[in-house]
């Protein structure tokens, strides 16, 4: 067995033991990093995420909340399978749903190494505008020092140019601030929060306890959008390649014997609707490879374009981790090769 495995076994038994001796068990606290580092992972693709709950099912244990979909440095607890132990606690169901929880920004002031920067109504404007100026900041939550919940505004460049223009006073930073703060649970989906950062340029997160976590702005949203939606769009460019690359030079009984077993009994007419597994096997034999008449390795392009396989088939499970630096790189290095053959004529 691996190392979780074994961690996993060990954990169970000493929880059974606790319940036979008529006490109650204690869950092992643990962050989602922490625990799927336990397995030899640092993100959690739609794999890993099933080869983890294999192990868990195995050991009928669970964790609440569930690991697959939480912030990944938030805290869970791992106890015994609660549909098979009565002592145990009821479990919590998968949430599909992506919150404004999943950001980082949203948990500023619960990441090591990380803080909510604010600045308080009293001081003196040079006061925020330096902090701006020194984080790269567009916006500084208003709030009392001490008091991370007490949220009396926002100030930002916008809000400070709008007094300037008007000669209005802008001495002290409650001089320049806007008032009508959007604060948003961070529980609320995301797609709730586009919106209202759209409409308010930046929203303060809350969690359960009122306390201000984080500040998620346009810039922020900006990067989920690279992480959750650039991917599918590199992946279509490289599909729309591959159809051009293949297009008439196969007829539609190489293309159907070609995907036979690999596209699951779809209706193939022609290369566009071959999957890329289709093109992967479909390029996989020598003669085929040479109608082509490219200048490039076979079996690198192949292997390229499998792992973009695997990629595409991670992003079409709910992966709250995004991809990893190396799976974007996979996707640009393929787009950008075949942007360079079509720049040359070989396609």
């Amino acid at each position: 067995m691996s190392e979780g495995s074994d961690w996993l076994a060990s954990l169970a038994q000493r929880l059974k033991a606790e319940i036979a001796d008529g006490a109650a068990q204690h869950p092992e606290k643990i962050t989602v990093r922490e625990f799927v580092n336990r397995f030899g992972f640092e993100r959690r693709g739609s794999w890993i995420v099933d080869h983890i709950q294999n192990l868990l099912d195995h050991h009928e244990l669970e964790t609440v909340p569930n690991f697959s979909t939480v912030w990944i440095d938030a805290e869970i607890s791992i106890g015994l399978d609660s549909t098979k132990y009565s002592e145990a606690p009821v479990t919590e169901l998968t949430d599909a749903t992506q919150r404004i929880s999943s950001l980082p920004s949203a948990n500023l002031n619960v990441r090591e190494g990380t803080k909510l920067w604010t600045v308080p109504p009293t001081k003196p404007l040079q006061t925020a505008t330096t902090i701006m100026q020194l984080n790269d900041f567009s916006q500084l939550p208003v709030m009392p020092g001490g008091n991370n919940r007490d949220v009396k505004g926002i100030i930002s460049w916008k809000s400070i140019a709008a007094r300037m223009v008007l000669n209005a006073k802008c001495d002290l930073v409650q001089d320049c601030m806007e008032k009508d703060v959007q604060i948003l649970p961070i529980s609320t989906p995301l797609v709730e929060a586009f919106s209202a950062v759209k409409k308010h340029e930046c929203i303060l997160v809350k969690r359960e306890d009122s306390t201000i976590s984080g500040i998620v702005t346009a810039s922020d949203l900006a990067s989920q959008f690279e992480i959750s939606a650039v991917p599918f769009a590199l992946i279509g460019e490289i599909e729309g390649h591959l159809r051009r690359l293949v297009h008439g030079k196969f007829d539609r009984e190489e293309l159907r014997s070609t995907a036979t077993g690999i596209e699951g009994g779809k209706q193939i007419d022609g290369a566009s609707d071959l999957t890329l597994a289709g093109y992967h096997s479909l390029l996989g034999k020598s003669e085929h490879w040479e109608r082509l008449q490219l200048n490039v390795d076979k079996d690198e392009f192949r292997n390229h374009l499998d792992r973009v396989r695997e990629i595409r088939n991670n992003l079409m499970h709910f992966n709250p981790d995004g991809l990893s630096p190396a799976e974007i790189d996979t996707l640009y290095n393929l787009a950008r090769f075949f942007e360079e053959l079509v720049r040359f004529g070989a396609i």
